[in-house]
């Protein structure tokens, strides 16, 4: 029989920083917290954690609009805190993934500081610029997705905030200096990473309209007023419409190839989860993503036995197709929604619910990911 990989048997908890536990009573979450709380995680089982962004950031985005790649954000404490965390929980037979954000930065980025500051400038074609707003594109946050710069006279683009401005990714230069980031956490000898965004690296290179006759806050108000099978049918058309230009575009396969080359340059089996559901990023099942989640398990109000048999028959079949196999990855919660107890309840058995489902994610086949509290 094959060995099992540590990341297949693990159970993996996901951790909030600002939330979890405060070490130093100031009311914010630290990793001396954190690190305190290693022998109760211990308890619960939990073999390995995923730590929602831990970086300096101004928190326009709870953390994910990052500006600066390789520190610790002083709320949470210090570099050497964080050192000291990884080194118990490995004490602890504990693995760490961190967040890798590679779609964008924070505008508070010393990247984007000189990226805006001249068009001339050495980092200048390290995000996407333009003179006009070249289409209709949509930030996913609503808004246009092109935000005007005085400095440069330009517009630059975001698929998220506006504090969230994108990176340039054709320019090697970002890659290189992404990569180095990506290795100073390796080195100090995090586990892998979980990939936020992947879907959203690359933009359509003609830079195409969508057809879609509403900007994204109609599309969101036509959304909640859709009642007939018509305007349902056409509300999911208009969302696939009006953002198939800005996610989903050619390039992001061959970059997780480059990723997963650099993991696989360190011994201890690091790995790589994405935000993403499309199993398509496991590659042939060794050279891109180890996991993607199965967000369609979850994209339920309730969880019934018929929706579990139809997703696993699906999702493990599909799986099952790639060249060398793939690993199933399961969860029902995360930080962009309610918890299970709240997300799932009735309002009368929501502690029954939440502890049912626990144990369903716990228990089907694949690697099971929890979300604190």
């Amino acid at each position: 029989m094959t060995s099992l990989k540590w990341w297949q048997t693990a159970v993996f908890y996901q951790i909030y920083p600002r939330s979890f536990a405060d070490g130093n009573g100031d009311g914010i979450g630290d990793f001396k917290g954190i690190t305190e709380k290693l022998d109760y995680l211990v308890s619960l089982g939990v073999d390995a954690l995923w730590l929602s962004p831990h970086f300096p950031s101004p928190n326009w985005d709870c953390g994910y609009d990052i500006s600066d790649y390789t520190n610790v954000a002083p709320e949470y404490g210090t570099l050497e805190d964080f050192k000291t965390f990884l080194k118990e929980s490995h004490k602890r037979n504990i693995r760490v993934i961190l967040d890798l954000v590679l779609n964008h930065t924070s505008d508070e980025h010393p990247w984007f500081l000189e990226s805006k500051s001249s068009r001339d400038n050495p980092k200048a074609d390290w995000y996407v610029w333009v003179d006009t707003p070249p289409n209709n594109w949509q930030s996913c946050f609503d808004g246009d997705a092109w935000t005007y710069v005085p400095e440069r006279q330009q517009y630059y683009y975001h698929y998220f905030m506006k504090q969230q401005p994108d990176l340039n990714w054709h320019n090697p230069e970002v890659k290189a200096a992404m990569w180095d980031a990506v290795r100073f956490w390796l080195d100090l000898g995090v586990d892998g990473y979980r990939l936020d965004a992947i879907g959203t690296i690359y933009e359509d290179a003609n830079l195409t309209p969508h057809t879609v006759p509403m900007t994204l806050a109609e599309l969101r108000r036509f959304s909640e007023l859709a009642e007939t099978e018509e305007d349902k049918k056409l509300r999911e058309k208009y969302w696939v419409e009006m953002f198939k230009n800005q996610w989903g575009q050619p390039g992001v396969h061959e970059l997780m190839k480059e990723l997963r080359s650099i993991l696989n340059e360190y011994d201890g089996d690091r790995m790589l989860v994405g935000e993403d559901d499309n199993i398509d990023f496991m590659g042939d099942g060794e050279d891109e993503l180890h996991l993607v989640f199965n967000f369609p398990l979850a994209n339920v109000n309730r969880i019934t036995p018929e929706h579990i048999r139809k997703n696993q028959t699906e999702r493990i079949a599909r799986l099952n197709q790639l060249a060398k196999g793939g690993w199933a990855c399961n969860t029902l919660g995360n930080h962009d929604r309610s918890r299970i107890y709240t997300f799932y309840g009735d309002k009368l058995h929501d502690a029954e619910l939440a502890r049912l489902n626990a144990a369903l994610t716990l228990t089907l086949r694949g690697t099971p990911f929890l979300y604190n509290g």
